[in-house]
């Protein structure tokens, strides 16, 4: 959860910390990294397994549910076909025309060149340019082999299911749904906010977090649409 987990009195991260009771046994729990640094931030601890179950817990209840689940599949096989579609391709094409075109002047200004100075750095600049020409036609080859695999809802919604048989109590199963579906948590005393991964790997910053807490509805909004389409998405839950 680490890097995952923040405060949401202040936007620290919550830190994985341990203790032992007067009796010797060890406990785990996080903490707010601020707390921990200066004492001026209100965030109480949190035991760090009940909290990892409950947010595992809250996923599979209301992400995972069948009415999203099929959402979510839906939503996937979208995002897939729109970035393997024909403007991906042209992309490329007019990448490959643009580096073909830049090949013509510097094999002219290689043969125009009077000293071995000037000709010895166009044929750097053509070697280089002949590299990268090479790769994009490789993109271009695979993009263009993915381009007729078509993806299906009922295969994407098949593999989330395969997320719905597992046991949050169970640390490999937790470790599998945190790892694929969150993208951050901001915990407060009573409630946390909780945002599924987003598709260009952006963390949703403290700031979004709290702007999107005044969204119509109040702390305790869940917006179907965004909190189940694995696309930046949060909902909010009271504990």
């Amino acid at each position: 959860m680490q890097g995952k987990l923040f405060c949401g009195y202040c936007g620290s991260p919550m830190v994985a910390e341990s203790g032992r009771s007067s009796t010797g046994n060890v406990y785990y729990y996080y903490s707010c990294a601020k707390r921990n640094k200066h004492r001026d931030c209100k965030k109480k601890n949190e035991k760090k397994d009940f909290i990892e179950w409950y947010i595992v817990e809250q996923i599979c209840e209301y992400v995972l549910e069948p009415k999203r689940l099929e959402y979510i599949a839906g939503r996937v096989v979208e995002t897939y076909n729109a970035d393997l579609g024909n403007e991906a391709v042209e992309e490329l094409e007019k990448r490959l025309r643009s580096i073909d075109a830049e090949l013509d002047k510097v094999t002219t200004a290689i043969i125009n060149a009077t000293t071995r100075g000037v000709i010895d750095r166009m044929n750097e600049r053509a070697e280089a340019l002949e590299l990268e020409k090479a790769d994009a036609e490789i993109d271009l080859a695979r993009l263009r082999v993915a381009a007729g695999i078509k993806l299906q809802e009922t295969e994407v919604a098949a593999f989330l299911r395969g997320f719905c048989q597992g046991d949050p109590l169970d640390l490999d199963f937790r470790r599998k749904i945190i790892d694929a579906f969150l993208n951050s948590v901001y915990l407060y005393d009573d409630k946390l906010v909780m945002y599924f991964n987003v598709k260009d790997g952006k963390q949703i910053s403290f700031i979004e977090m709290l702007s999107d807490s005044e969204e119509p509805g109040g702390e305790d909004y869940i917006e179907d649409e965004n909190s189940s389409s694995l696309n930046g998405g949060g909902s909010s839950a009271n504990r």
